[in-house]
């Protein structure tokens, strides 16, 4: 892989920004010299992954790593990693945390799934691409208050799927909304999003935990905070649980592969997971899994050597 990953036409506005001299001043995320002393400054990622109503304990890694003193350098996240890596790259302190826990606090079915069976069954019958609207989600997005990448106080990295390629389609610039619908658009639920003259669905189908991005630039230590699990013997009871199912299952082997491939490099740490139950359309005990996030990861970081913060 070369820096960063590659883009395609130089007309878009993410168009080959990682082969442009001043890529890394459009991502503000680089690596400074010193040149009094050649001192380095080291470089933290957070990276948060795909997990659909499991990304509430995300809130709670990520409250412990604010409290631990671990300030970004930049954010990559997939699919609801990516809508809690952007509130958190807004304002990545206690106060945008608690913001983001407000937002999962008010999130429940029927606010991100309000079409009734009538309009689901018409969907299905005209030959539409998906079940449900998005237009719930795209209100926790403008909730957020930022239209821009540029306009984020953390760069952010956004992972999508091109589904004419099959290929990975990663933002760093340009409006924040479009690649944020594109990164949660789960095939067969919302609608594939028209983004950068690309079909776009969600980032979980080709790098549910996007380590491999974080990887890419020059930094010293990449935080995981992953949401997804393990498969469990949970009967899929409607057609949206199957086909989430099936999704889980096609986005496990490579979760699980990345995770043992990178679980060696000594500049990646993986929070870890909590155990989370729930159907996939559940979003009650928010408040018990946050806690429970947050909980299991200030422990475990408070028995690893600290890390200075960037600054």
């Amino acid at each position: 892989m070369s820096a960063w990953h590659p883009f395609d036409a130089d007309a878009r506005h993410n168009g080959n920004v990682a082969r442009r001299p001043a890529y890394r001043n459009v991502l503000r995320f680089r690596q400074r010299q010193r040149e009094a002393e050649g001192e380095h400054q080291g470089k933290i990622a957070v990276v948060l992954s795909g997990g659909g109503n499991r990304g509430v304990a995300q809130v709670g890694m990520l409250r412990a790593l604010v409290e631990a003193g671990i300030r970004p350098d930049v954010v990559v996240g997939t699919s609801v990693g990516a809508l809690n890596g952007a509130a958190f790259a807004r304002d990545p302190s206690e106060a945008g945390v608690n913001d983001l826990e407000a937002v999962w606090l008010g999130l429940n079915r029927d606010r991100l799934f309000a079409d009734g069976p009538l309009t689901r069954a018409w969907r299905l019958a005209s030959r539409a691409s998906y079940i449900f609207a998005s237009e719930g989600l795209a209100d926790v997005i403008d909730g957020f208050g930022v239209e821009r990448f540029s306009e984020l106080a953390v760069p952010m990295r956004v992972v999508a799927c091109d589904l004419g390629t099959g290929a990975e389609a990663v933002f760093g610039a340009g409006p924040l909304k479009p690649a944020l619908l594109a990164s949660c658009a789960l095939p067969g639920v919302y609608a594939p999003v028209e983004h950068d003259g690309r079909l776009l669905v969600d980032g979980g189908v080709i790098n549910n935990v996007p380590v491999s991005h974080a990887l890419a630039g020059p930094v010293d230590q990449v935080y995981v905070c992953d949401a997804s699990a393990d498969l469990e013997d949970q009967v899929p009871r409607s057609a949206i649980e199957v086909i989430m199912r099936s999704f889980a299952i096609a986005r496990h082997g490579r979760a699980r592969r990345d995770q043992e491939r990178y679980g060696s490099d000594p500049r990646v740490v993986f929070l870890p997971r909590v155990a989370d139950r729930r159907r996939p359309l559940d979003f009650s005990g928010a408040t018990e899994l946050i806690d429970a996030g947050y909980t299991s990861a200030r422990d475990f970081l408070a028995d690893r050597p600290a890390v200075a913060a960037s600054v």
